[in-house]
């Protein structure tokens, strides 16, 4: 297990990529040892200064002849990867014309990752010359140095992982627990091959402490360059399971091949760990693993990502002018909402389709940065492929050449995990799949698709959550997306302390710290504490006249404060007056020093924030409250009640309705009236005002299905109904029903207030079409 562990559920993967095994033909050449690989303490011993090569393999291929065309471009090729190398740590390149392929010679060289410009080149220099020593007139050869390697052939093995060229080496010394120190030897080497594949060196090193100060292993993992992130991450784990073949129980070994290789010491070697930002620092007792959670926190490295296996595009094609195009619009448009999908292209094989999602609690400007961040990132990596996929801490992004909007993503999926395990897994496993529920309910409903928050577990510990979901998705299947993710927890994170299920539409993550970003705070001496004091009394004194005000107070926009006030549209004056005081003095208690916050009454609403949301629509939170008792004829009622809202958002935001509100009520038989209210902010404009009551009215079924009474609660509009008078006669809308008795349909037509469900005809001679249905 690691500290922070990763598994990719293999079955389910669409987007990934690897490339088909090298199969170059060089045959091993002898190392001369009175024994197996076992007494290597010369050749280690030997290996620490760099000077003299580890190994070299010559190919069992054709040779070539000297002064011929494949002589004359092998020297070429040499010449251009000393020159090219040292600068980077890594050179490929091949020479020779297209038509003469069996001319044509390809080469490779790396230097270690920690190695210096100068001690690269020299190291490249002497590999070549050593090589084409120890095989003359091969037209294949490979040699390792302790500071380099050197690799060519005549056929392209580029972007290919070579399981062909491999050897172990190892100290003879033995551990006293081999399998305890095993155990730690993977857990460190295999934490370091998933830093190494996700470097752009594809090189990392680190450290782990296995007892006191004087006990620690040393790490080393590292690829070539040409292979992709999923392919150095394949062959770094292939060579760390030749662990128990190579070096089992050994104080020291190494696995070394043409495409990776890795080391581990119980001593540091060269170079390697002078810089502290190289350190892996992990506890015998395993305590997370400082290095992934520096990284994480702080949102900077891609967790995980997938490169699409389907067909690639070519440079300066349609398709990559339309996926930068894409990529810029969704960087420009996703930081203000945290989330952006879009498409671009006017024909189908060269659409390119995105889509861009931050963490919920991140700031604007964390979004962007990450935003802007990820696609560089995974064009880096997946160079030419037509679908890709990354994922950061703080966002993800992902892009298509087919429409995936509106479907839940379930074949791009990873988990990652604590390793420490907790006391009691059942009542702790028990406690984590409650909150994550809980916390999938929230998000599901609310606008962000997102939710976070935390369960007291016992006096001295705590479990925080949180769960989002992908904006395309449909409310159901948001919450289908979670509820599949946390029934994976058993798979994932059985009793561990902490860990997440990530996927391409959802994800959800827990731990027992706190690792969600809260809202600004404020002191009460600042200077953002007076002008809400001022803004709150200009409020205050400007809503009760009219039922609704904004307003914001500052000079500089980073001490700036924005605020709201509504009043439900029927409240008298005073009662509007009323529910705003107490409001900001609620407010006030409950979010004391937050830079935003929002409360609700029954007869008003008060919000604030340090940035400016005046006349945007607030999607961001919406709260459900229902009625427990259920009606008879669930299918008929909720029928009824989405008319008479509909009719009712239609009063609200016509452009006649400064108020942006409206009430009424429908008599449904002899005994059951519904009531109903939808209102908007005043900040909106109408078509805004529709767009928000429409999405509201969308979440009826999620929030009350089938119940007596219910309302929809959310920062820039709200509707509610119930079978119970609950506002004022003022401004009200009595739909009419064909089957109202006449008394009552004629009272109705005579005060106008059917408007236009029943025509004055209908008023006039009392005639009924289609008995039942809701004017």
């Amino acid at each position: 297990m690691r500290p922070i562990n990763i598994y990719v559920p293999k079955q389910k993967h669409k987007i990934k990529h690897y490339f088909p095994i090298s199969t170059s033909n060089m045959s091993s050449s002898k190392l001369s040892t009175p024994t197996t690989l076992l007494l290597l303490f010369a050749l280690l011993f030997q290996t620490c200064f760099g000077v003299d090569p580890l190994f070299h393999f010559c190919s069992s291929s054709q040779n070539f002849t000297a002064y011929s065309p494949y002589e004359s471009n092998l020297k070429t090729l040499i010449n251009s990867l000393i020159y090219k190398t040292p600068s980077t740590g890594f050179g490929v390149a091949s020479v020779g014309q297209y038509q003469y392929q069996n001319q044509k010679a390809y080469g490779l060289a790396l230097c270690r990752g920690d190695v210096s410009a100068s001690e690269c080149k020299t190291c490249v220099s002497d590999a070549t010359k050593e090589i084409l020593s120890l095989c003359p007139y091969n037209k294949g050869g490979i040699i390792w140095y302790d500071n380099c390697m050197f690799k060519y052939l005549d056929t392209d093995f580029f972007g290919k992982i070579d399981n062909t060229n491999k050897f172990s080496l190892l100290n003879v010394r033995n551990v006293t627990d081999p399998a305890m120190f095993n155990y730690m030897t993977k857990e460190l080497l295999s934490l370091l091959a998933y830093k190494a594949s996700l470097s752009p060196k594809m090189y990392a090193t680190g450290e782990l402490k296995i007892g006191g100060e004087s006990n620690i292993i040393y790490g080393l993992t590292q690829c070539t360059r040409d292979l992709s992130s999923a392919d150095c991450n394949k062959c770094l784990d292939d060579a760390i399971n030749e662990l128990p073949n190579c070096c089992d129980g050994k104080e020291g070994g190494r696995v070394v091949g043409g495409s990776c290789n890795i080391r581990y010491e119980i001593y540091p070697f060269p170079h390697l760990f002078t810089m502290s930002s190289s350190k892996l620092i992990t506890t015998f007792l395993f305590s997370l693993t400082l290095a992934l959670l520096l990284q994480t926190s702080l949102g900077a490295d891609p967790l995980f990502h997938f490169c699409s296996n389907s067909e690639n595009f070519t440079a300066h094609s349609p398709y990559e002018s339309n996926l930068k195009t894409l990529i810029n619009s969704l960087i420009y448009k996703t930081p203000s909402t945290g989330f952006g999908v879009g498409s671009v292209g006017q024909y189908q094989n060269q659409k390119a389709y995105g889509l861009a999602l931050c963490r919920g609690d991140v700031s604007v400007s964390e979004c962007k940065t990450c935003v802007s961040e990820a696609p560089k990132e995974i064009l880096n990596r997946c160079p030419y492929n037509k679908g890709a996929i990354i994922w950061y801490d703080y966002c993800m992004f992902k892009y298509l050449d087919t429409d995936f909007f509106g479907e839940i993503d379930n074949t791009n999926k990873f988990y990652m995990w604590n390793l420490k395990n907790v006391t009691d897994p059942a009542t702790f496993n028990y406690k984590t799949k409650q909150l994550l529920s809980q916390l999938a309910q929230k998000a599901y409903v609310n606008n962000k698709f997102y939710a976070s928050g935390e369960l007291k577990l016992e006096e001295s510990e705590t479990l925080y959550g949180l769960t989002q979901c992908t904006r395309d998705l449909s409310s159901n299947d948001c919450k289908k997306c979670l509820d599949d993710a946390i029934n994976e927890l058993p798979n994932c994170c059985d009793g561990k302390q902490g860990g997440r299920v990530v996927g391409g539409s959802c994800n959800f993550r827990y731990e027992i710290y706190p690792f969600v970003k809260h809202s600004e705070k404020f002191d009460d001496q600042s200077t953002y504490a007076t002008l809400l004091k001022i803004l709150i009394s200009k409020l205050t004194y400007k809503t009760y006249s009219t039922g609704f005000a904004v307003d914001s107070t500052g000079h500089f926009e980073d001490q700036k404060t924005y605020g709201l006030a509504l009043c439900r549209g029927d409240v008298s004056t005073s009662e509007c007056k009323t529910c705003i005081s107490n409001a900001t003095k609620e407010i006030r208690s409950r979010c004391p020093y937050n830079k935003g916050a929002t409360i609700w009454y029954d007869n008003c609403m008060f919000k604030y924030l340090n940035t400016n949301f005046v006349g945007q629509i607030d999607n961001t939170i919406r709260i459900y409250m229902w009625n427990v008792n259920n009606v008879s004829d669930p299918a008929t009622f909720n029928s009824n009640t989405r008319y008479l809202l509909t009719q009712l958002a239609q009063k609200a935001y016509d452009q006649n309705n400064p108020k942006l509100y409206a009430a009424g009520q429908v008599k449904l038989d002899n005994s059951v009236t519904l009531f109903g209210l939808t209102q908007c902010t005043q900040d909106l404009s109408s078509s805004d005002c529709k767009a928000c009551l429409d999405d509201a009215l969308n979440r009826l079924q999620s929030c009350c299905d089938g119940k007596q009474g219910g309302r929809v609660l959310g920062g820039s509009c709200n509707f509610r109904y119930e079978i119970y008078p609950f506002f004022t006669d003022l401004f009200y809308y009595l739909f009419c029903t064909r089957k109202m008795s006449r008394q009552a349909l004629q009272k109705a037509c005579s005060l106008a207030l059917c408007d236009d469900n029943v025509s004055a005809l209908e008023c006039k001679t009392w005639t009924y079409n289609e008995d039942g249905i809701i004017w």
